[in-house]
């Protein structure tokens, strides 16, 4: 599935935006830097299907 091409903003100012599985539009992360600047957030956020999405490293205990 492709969708609007967005970026990971590193520097935290982009839309906030809660990755989902369905029931959303699609974006995919645009590798050429050219994209939507967004940021991951877990509440309070527009839900995207997002293609290309690296995997969560692991959480340390």
């Amino acid at each position: 599935m492709s969708g609007f091409p967005v970026i990971i903003a590193a520097n935290g100012v982009g839309a906030p935006v809660i990755p989902v599985e369905a029931n959303a539009p699609a974006a995919t992360i645009a590798e050429n830097g050219l994209g939507a600047p967004i940021v991951l957030v877990e509440k309070n956020g527009t839900p995207l299907i997002i293609s290309g999405l690296p995997e969560p490293e692991p959480e340390e205990e």
